[in-house]
C-alpha cells in the first residue's frame, strides 16, 4: 500500500510555528543570504521570560521541525542552563534566549546589515510549501481555530439580522391588514 504524502512546509516556517506555539517573544528572522560573511542563510531569534519557557520553545521548535518539515537539528547547544539555546539546522540557526541574555549579546545588532523580518503572530507568517505541487500546507493550530470561530461569527450574523428584521416586518404588516378590513 503506498504511503500518503504529507504536506511539508519550509523549515523556516516550521521553526516559527514551534516558537509561536510556546508564545516566544519578539521572533526575528535575519536573512543573511546576501551577506558574504554569513555562515548560514537565516538566523531566527526569539526570547522567553524564564528558563522553563526557553526550554519549552526549543523543544517545540524541534518537535515542529520534525513533524512539519521532516528535519532534525544537526546540533543543539545550551539546553543545560536554558539561557541561550542554539539549534543548528545547517542553513538556519535558531537562537532562543532568556530576555537578559538576548539584550546582552545583541545578535540583531551584530547582523544589522541583514534583511530583518519581525514575526508578531501567526498572521505575519506566510507559509510556503516545501514541495512544488499545490498541496495544502499545515497552519498553526491557533490560526485554524481562530478562522473557524470567525467563520461561525460571520455566518451567524446574517441569521441574527434576519431574525431581528422579521418581527419588525410582521408588526408593520399587521396594522396595514387591519386598516384594509
Amino acid at each position: 500500500m503506498p504511503k500518503k504524502k504529507s504536506a511539508k512546509i519550509d523549515l523556516k516556517d516550521a521553526i516559527i510555528i514551534g516558537m509561536l506555539e510556546k508564545k516566544a517573544n519578539d521572533i526575528t528572522v535575519l536573512d543573511l543570504r546576501k551577506l558574504k560573511t554569513s555562515m548560514a542563510d537565516y538566523f531566527i531569534v526569539c526570547h522567553g521570560n524564564s528558563d522553563k519557557q526557553v526550554s519549552a520553545i526549543a523543544d517545540s521548535v524541534e518537535e515542529q521541525t520534525k513533524k512539519l518539515a521532516g528535519e532534525r537539528a544537526w546540533h543543539v547547544e545550551g539546553s543545560e542552563l536554558n539561557e541561550w539555546v542554539l539549534l543548528d539546522y545547517f542553513d538556519i540557526v535558531v537562537h532562543v534566549f532568556m530576555d537578559e541574555k538576548r539584550e546582552f549579546y545583541g545578535i540583531e545588532d551584530l547582523w544589522s546589515d541583514a534583511e530583518i523580518t519581525v514575526i508578531k503572530d501567526e498572521r505575519d507568517l506566510k507559509l510556503n510549501s516545501a514541495s512544488d505541487n499545490d498541496e495544502p500546507v499545515a497552519k498553526p493550530a491557533k490560526a485554524k481555530a481562530k478562522a473557524k470561530s470567525t467563520a461561525k461569527a460571520t455566518s451567524a450574523a446574517p441569521k441574527a439580522k434576519a431574525k431581528a428584521k422579521s418581527p419588525a416586518s410582521k408588526a408593520s404588516k399587521t396594522p396595514a391588514k387591519s386598516a384594509k378590513k
